[in-house]
C-alpha cells in the first residue's frame, strides 16, 4: 500500500477551528487548526452521515450538529456516546509551504 500527500492549503490559509472542506483522493475532508495543530478528518459523521462542518469543535472533539455525537479530532474515537463508530482521520504535514493530507491507497 502506498501513501500520497495531497496539498490542501497554503500555511496561512488555515485558522483556528475554522473548518475547511477539501477533496482528497475523492473523499470530502475537513482541514482545520486545533490548538495550533493541523487536523484533517472525514466530513461525514460516521453515525448517520451528517455534515461535520455544521457542528462545533470543543475540547478536542467535533460535535455533530444532527444528533450531538462527538469524535476525537486526533484519533477519530467516538467520545459521545462511548463505543460508537470511529471517524476517519488523516495525517497532515507541511511540505514546501503547504499543508498536505496523507491518503493511503
Amino acid at each position: 500500500m502506498s501513501a500520497t500527500f495531497v496539498a490542501v492549503a497554503e500555511l496561512n490559509e488555515l485558522t483556528e477551528l475554522n473548518m475547511n472542506v477539501v477533496k482528497v483522493a475523492g473523499r470530502d475532508v475537513i482541514v482545520t487548526l486545533v490548538d495550533g495543530k493541523p487536523i484533517a478528518f472525514e466530513r461525514s459523521c460516521p453515525h448517520e452521515g451528517g455534515l461535520l462542518e455544521q457542528g462545533v469543535i470543543y475540547k478536542g472533539s467535533i460535535y455533530c450538529d444532527d444528533h450531538g455525537w462527538a469524535f476525537d479530532v486526533e484519533t477519530g474515537a467516538c467520545t459521545q456516546p462511548k463505543g460508537g463508530p470511529t471517524m476517519a482521520v488523516f495525517p497532515v504535514e507541511e511540505h514546501e509551504g503547504k499543508w498536505c493530507v496523507r491518503v493511503d491507497g
